[in-house]
């Protein structure tokens, strides 16, 4: 299965480095996860979306606050996490969501369904061709 139509990547919100596991900080729970949410709204994004997350705390947390927006529940992905951290070597973003998507036994109908995948800034880095540190928390990307 393969994802061929343009899907929205959203870094998760900021978080606390030495939090114990990973969680957003207020600024990540207040402002950024918020900000991504209300822009995939403003886009015309809503309950027929796929919302596809990472499985590390930030983005678990990140993707609830979008899921409660549009009206839908994420679906936790370990592949995301470890392809969105380790993405020097993934040169392939549309292979690994379609890995992902199989794994989480989810069929899309790409003319009825819009797909949201909450990561880390290696693979936003990868899709905008820029280095991590430029990736900005929140920030949502096609």
């Amino acid at each position: 299965m393969s994802y061929e139509k343009e899907f929205y990547l959203v870094r998760h919100g900021d978080y606390d480095l030495d939090s114990r596991n990973g969680s957003l900080n207020s600024k990540g729970r207040e402002i950024h996860a918020p900000a991504a949410r209300d822009e995939l709204i403003a886009r015309g994004l809503g309950s027929s979306a796929i919302l596809l997350s990472s499985d590390a705390q930030r983005a678990i947390e990140t993707a609830h606050i979008i899921g409660e927006g549009l009206g839908i529940d994420p679906i936790l992905s370990n592949t995301i996490n470890v392809a969105g951290n380790r993405a020097a070597g993934v040169r392939d973003l549309d292979k690994v969501v379609a890995t992902a998507l199989q794994e989480a036994g989810v069929e899309i109908d790409e003319a009825l369904h819009d797909l949201i995948v909450v990561t880390h800034a290696p693979m936003l880095a990868i899709a905008k061709g820029i280095e991590n540190s430029r990736v900005k928390h929140g920030e949502v990307f096609t």
